[in-house]
């Protein structure tokens, strides 16, 4: 549901233990039983590789392994807080 931007099903008025199912999946006979290419279903969210361009260095601590960039960052919610925090 949250892949894909789903509402799911009523919360009430007749519907029993299907509120985040998924529902129909495809036709049966016109469709030859099957499941079309590129049904939005359940799986993976998230994970991708991100390349940020436009990253401004502005320190290398090698010492400490740690590089701080100016820009959009994809990783600073993934990071622990004491890193972010310990840099400024």
């Amino acid at each position: 549901m949250k892949r894909w931007g789903f509402k799911g099903q009523g919360a009430s008025h007749g519907v029993s233990l299907t509120h985040r199912a998924m529902g129909s999946a495809g036709g049966s006979q016109g469709s030859g039983s099957r499941v079309h290419p590129g049904k939005k279903m359940a799986g993976r969210m998230g994970g991708q590789q991100h390349t940020v361009q436009n990253l401004k260095v502005l320190f290398v601590d090698q010492a400490n392994g740690l590089v701080v960039v100016n820009g959009e960052c994809f990783c600073a919610f993934e990071m622990p807080y004491d890193t972010l925090t310990a840099m400024w």
